[in-house]
This record gives structure tokens, C-alpha cells and sequence, in this order.
């Protein structure tokens, strides 16, 4: 081999990776994840967690979620409850529904 051709190969570095350009969208993933995870506590530790099966069979634990837990597991990279982002004829049927009070866990049938 000759000698241009050695350094050539010490030399060349393969380009960087692209960017991801969603890292705007990380604060706002760890802000829903931690607003749900606080209500799923608060749900948890009210007594009354509805008929919710995640808070029932789990609610000492839920209960027990410290600040430093929920902080933590906020900082996951996806939305960890899915709320039907995707399921466009499930927003119109809760839009319709007048008498659920604010705040309250509920689900409509698919």
C-alpha cells in the first residue's frame, strides 16, 4: 500500500449523524408524563380510583410514587398514557359527553 493511501484511511472520519429534530418535542412529552403520572398518585391516594384496573390492583404502589419517582420516570422519550391521540372517532363521542365532571377517569367504548 502506499503511502497516500495509508493516510488517507488514518484521515477520513465517516460524516456525523443527522440531528434529530423532535428534541423540542422532549419537554413537552415529560410534562404530560409527569401531569398523568401525579393525577394516576392522586387518583390513587383520593380512595376513590374508580374503575380504573391499573390503580386498583396496584394502589399502595401508585399511592407510595415519591417526587423523585414520578421526576424520573417522566423523563421517558414517548407519552406513556395513551390518551386515543390517533383514534379520531374517539375524540367526537367525549366531546359529547356533558356530565362527566372534570378531571374524572372514564372510558368509551370502541
Amino acid at each position: 500500500m502506499s503511502k497516500a493511501k495509508g493516510r488517507e484511511k488514518e484521515i477520513y472520519q465517516p460524516p456525523p449523524p443527522p440531528r434529530w429534530r423532535g428534541t423540542e418535542s422532549l419537554e413537552l412529552v415529560y410534562e404530560l408524563n409527569e401531569r398523568c403520572l401525579r393525577l394516576l398518585k392522586d387518583l390513587a391516594a383520593s380512595g376513590r380510583p374508580g374503575e380504573w384496573p391499573l390503580i386498583l390492583q396496584h394502589r399502595e404502589l401508585w399511592s407510595a410514587l415519591t417526587e423523585e419517582a414520578i421526576k424520573r420516570a417522566a423523563r421517558l422519550s414517548f407519552v406513556i398514557l395513551d390518551v386515543h391521540f390517533t383514534d379520531e372517532a374517539w375524540w367526537p363521542q367525549v366531546v359529547q359527553l356533558t356530565d362527566v365532571p372534570r378531571g374524572a377517569g372514564f372510558c368509551v367504548a370502541r
